[in-house]
């Protein structure tokens, strides 16, 4: 593995150095290109730039000669290559990634508002959470991917690239505009870009909202920095208005009025508290998004089935977090999905608290002493510190002790602080350079060993139970992870694992359930099922789950008690309308399973299977216009669908039925319609035949035989019949 990373970092530095050495052989034959797309790319990022002069006190601006600042204009394009094609390059292979059961699923499987967008879902979109979140914008971003790709992974991976590599761009903007040197700001953009912690939020289909949320907030925070440099209120107008999307794209995005505030005591070099005012409209958005996304959670992403944190192991966890986000930025080394909390009173659990510790007193000391001395300094280690404090378990109880997509725009803020401290020493500055330039190179190793985890569901959990072996969670998963492949035994063995890790939590018994389902042990299926009711009465999927396994017990009163149990608990389900109506279509109570099959499309508008068993469902209660409605609809999201051949089928049996009981008419009429519906079917032709023959109609008996061979020449019985009528009238 040695090895491996070495060859890497060579190969990387060896890239680096001869696209800079591309780029500085053709720049003087390409000079007016180059121009050409200043022009365009100053407009777009920068607006009017070259109007921006301040009267207030600025930082001493050092006069270049002319040759000096053209070079520094030509740096400042190659960053803007070097930036998005490396990105690209290190993040490439994620376009070919699977996506995984972690959350994933909520938001692609299981979100039916984003599956063909109109009014009303529109409406659900911005009303209502998604795991107990408010991202209606991230939301619209999969109703695209869903009209674009119908959700395949691979598209919805490149999306979040797409988002990844536009904020490393705007993150090099930004530190532009305050006034960072042009290399620098380039080398921040890329400890951004290729920071191994930012895996998690590009790699991850779910770390959409991080990619997003970011993306308007620095936009947001672009502008702002543009109308400091004018005074233009057109500017602070559409900094306020995507502020706004990044609010509505994730609630972390609370924290950009902070963020200002450090960017003036940047550029001011002082704290002015008159410019507080403008921040007014951003504090008055942050607290009506805050009171948003807390209404109606409780405690924000809290587990369930954990006890509730007093407040002093609130406070514990928040410095334990505070120092590991601190100290993973810098050495992001041992990476995990997953950071469990230790065990209180353990040497874990000692160590992460006085670390926790050390790291607050260092960022406080730090800010205070540098406030006048190095205002840069303290506008950095503001930026993390502010970022940092929405995902602290004071204000939110998360399931793990960190999660890595949380420092997505806090590692920017610890960026920022180690350059500020860089320009402290301009002698010594070409070394440090390459020294950040190595250390550039050396996340990007890590980054590209670490990327390959998101790969699929086992990869991830695998990973974690390698590195943390008493992960209960990582076990569930990587059991669905395996169910989900019909390797049952092995899913087994996790979900049993997982039960021992945690008796007293429902995941591990409700998996464990399935694992027996699958194997058709009912009775140990029922109860394990029941020890998760027991723990959890008001457990969806196992409600759910409790209706199959009475369903194939063929104990269909049972099955819907339980389905509509869980309908109760969560309205809308489809899954839940749809078993419902399968354990009506087995009572042959018709208009009950038609009922509950539309009202799974009503959720699910592409729930194929749902269009199919309505139709068969209006097939028997001789609704043939209805079900070939349901049939078009079925054929319009899975085209292979096999409605229209089911449909057919349950028409010849209909007919075939209708003939034993001596309604030949009636036959005749089925027959005639399963022949409509599916022209090709060869038994409805043969089926017409012998009602033909059975009125004595020979010929048109033979027609339908004939045309029943045409369709299926080895069919024995339609040529023994034409052989048999042969010269018969």
């Amino acid at each position: 593995m040695a090895n491996f990373k070495e060859k890497l970092c060579f190969w990387i530095r060896y890239n680096i150095e001869v696209i800079l050495q591309l780029l500085e052989n053709y720049l003087n034959t390409f000079e007016f290109i180059v121009n050409a797309a200043k022009l365009q790319l100053l407009t777009y990022f920068s607006g009017t730039y070259s109007l921006m002069k301040k009267k207030q006190a600025t930082p001493p601006i050092i006069k270049k000669d002319a040759k000096s600042e053209k070079k520094t204009d030509y740096f400042k394009w190659i960053w803007y290559l070097i930036i998005p094609v490396l990105t690209f390059l290190v993040y490439q292979s994620v376009t070919t990634f699977d996506s995984t059961n972690w959350d994933d699923k909520a938001y692609l499987q299981e979100t039916p508002m984003i599956r063909d967008l109109n009014m009303e879902k529109t409406k659900a979109i911005f009303t209502k959470k998604v795991l107990n979140s408010y991202n209606p914008i991230v939301l619209l971003t999969f109703a695209y991917d869903y009209k674009m790709s119908k959700l395949k992974p691979g598209w919805c991976h490149a999306v979040n690239l797409f988002f990844h590599l536009m904020n490393a761009i705007l993150v090099f903007v930004c530190m532009r505009k305050l006034r960072f040197k042009t290399n620098h700001a380039g080398i921040i953009a890329l400890l951004f870009a290729l920071h191994p912690l930012s895996t998690e939020a590009v790699a991850w289909i779910a770390g959409r909202k991080d990619v997003v949320y970011l993306f308007f907030f620095l936009l947001s925070w672009k502008f702002y920095l543009d109308y400091f440099n004018s005074t233009k209120k057109l500017f602070l107008f559409v900094s306020i208005f995507f502020f706004i999307l990044s609010l509505l794209s994730k609630v972390q995005a609370i924290t950009l009025p902070f963020i200002l505030i450090a960017s003036d005591l940047m550029l001011d070099q002082k704290f002015d508290p008159k410019r507080l005012l403008n921040k007014i409209p951003y504090f008055i958005l942050a607290i009506i998004f805050g009171v948003i996304a807390v209404s109606g959670s409780g405690e924000l992403m809290a587990d369930k089935y954990t006890a509730p944190f007093t407040l002093l192991d609130k406070l514990v966890y928040s410095i334990m977090a505070f120092g590991l986000y601190l100290q993973k930025i810098i050495f992001p080394f041992n990476q995990i999905a997953i950071y469990q909390f230790p065990e209180p009173g353990s040497s874990a659990y000692i160590i992460d608290l006085l670390v926790g510790i050390i790291a607050i007193g260092a960022i406080v000391v730090g800010f205070i002493f540098s406030m006048k001395k190095n205002p840069r300094l303290a506008g950095g280690l503001l930026i993390f510190a502010v970022s940092i404090f929405p995902v602290l378990h004071l204000v939110a109880v998360n399931s793990a002790l960190i999660y890595e997509r949380f420092v997505y725009l806090a590692g920017i803020g610890i960026f920022i602080a180690a350059f500020a401290l860089i320009e402290r020493f301009p002698k010594q500055e070409m070394r440090i350079t390459y020294v950040t330039i190595a250390i550039c190179i050396l996340f990007t190793g890590l980054t590209v060993a670490r990327i390959p985890i998101w790969k699929n569901s086992l990869s991830l959990w695998t990973d974690i139970i390698a590195k943390d072996p008493t992960a209960a969670d990582a076990f569930t998963n990587r059991g669905q992870y395996y169910e989900s492949i019909n390797d049952y035994d092995k899913a087994f063995l996790d979900f049993s694992e997982s039960v021992r890790l945690e008796p007293n939590k429902p995941g591990g018994y409700h998996n464990r359930a399935v694992s027996y389902f699958h194997k058709k042990d009912f009775a140990l299926a029922l109860k394990d099922n029941q020890r998760v009711l027991d723990i959890d009465p008001k457990h969806t999927d196992a409600l759910v789950n409790r209706g199959a396994i009475y369903f194939n017990m063929n104990q269909n009163d049972s099955a819907i008690f339980y389905y509509k149990k869980a309908l109760e608990v969560t309205p809308g389900l489809a899954k839940a309308y749809y078993n419902c109506g399968a354990a009506y279509f087995n009572m042959k109570d018709f208009s009950s399973a038609a009922f509950n099959f539309k009202k799974a499309t009503e959720y699910i508008s592409d729930y194929t299977d749902a269009y199919t068993y309505l139709a068969l469902s209006n097939t028997n209660l001789f609704k043939f216009e209805e079900a070939e409605f349901a049939i078009n609809a079925s054929e319009k999201y899975t085209p292979n669908s096999a409605a229209r051949t089911m449909v057919s089928n349950e028409l010849i049996q209909l007919g075939n039925a209708a003939y034993r009981n001596g309604k030949p008419d009636e036959a005749l009429n089925l027959y005639t319609e399963s022949a409509r519906i599916m022209p090709s079917n060869a038994e409805a032709y043969f089926n017409l035949g012998g009602i033909y023959l059975m009125k004595k109609e020979i010929l048109k008996a033979r027609e339908n035989w004939q045309k029943t061979l045409s369709l299926n020449p080895n069919h024995a019985e339609a040529k023994n019949w034409l052989t048999r009528t042969a010269g018969a009238k």
